[in-house]
């Protein structure tokens, strides 16, 4: 199954492409990217927004990466713009 990234996430169709089974495979796949990395001990955010099962799918997220990760933090609302805004800007400095 490939995966669409659009300008602040996956671009699928929830229960189609955007299923539980599917968020935990990518999830899985992420933590394994990390451990890679030797990245785990700096924490991680989660972040979700409104729309539907937006929370949900983030708790799923958050089992898959509970293992490997002691710092876990959920975003949501406001914080979880700010988040985007965030990450997406020090992408575009990197690219400088």
């Amino acid at each position: 199954m490939p995966i669409k990234f659009g300008t602040d996430g996956w671009r699928a169709i929830i229960a189609e492409d955007f299923t539980f089974e599917n968020v935990r495979i990518c999830a899985q796949g992420t933590a394994d990217l990390i451990n890679a990395g030797n990245q785990p001990a700096r924490g991680i955010v989660i972040g979700y927004d409104t729309r539907f099962l937006s929370e949900e799918f983030a708790r799923a997220v958050a089992e898959v990466m509970r293992p490997m990760a002691s710092r876990r933090c959920c975003a949501t609302g406001r914080l979880q713009r700010r988040l985007s805004a965030t990450i997406w800007s020090a992408a575009m400095l990197e690219q400088e």
